[in-house]
This record gives C-alpha cells, structure tokens and sequence, in this order.
C-alpha cells in the first residue's frame, strides 16, 4: 500500500488519517508545536468529512 506519492508541489498524502497519524506522532501533546495546528485542522477536516460522507451504525 503506498501511503503517499510526490506530488507537482511538495508531498500529498493519499490517506489523510496516515497524515494526521504521522502528526499526531510528531506533536504529541506539545500545543506549542509549530505543526500543532495543522495537526488540529487536519483532524476537523477528516471529522467533518466523516460526518458527511461516512453513515452512522445502527444499534
């Protein structure tokens, strides 16, 4: 499974969730991280494209 390619400009993920993975790897708990806020946006965006596109299990 290839987790990223090279892309026109710098390097694009294929998978977001390995991408916040790797930051989440990086920061850690450290909220003066200069990736500390990318590591944030990045996990509202897979959030909210979960809660649009991904259907709720029923009980």
């Amino acid at each position: 499974m290839q987790h990223c390619a090279r892309g026109g400009v710098g390097l694009r993920f294929a998978n977001p969730t390995y991408a916040l993975d790797r930051l989440i790897d990086e920061v850690g708990e450290d909220k003066s991280h200069p990736l500390a806020s990318l590591m944030e946006i990045e996990g509202f965006l897979i959030e909210g494209y979960e809660d649009w596109h991904v259907p709720e299990l029923a009980e």
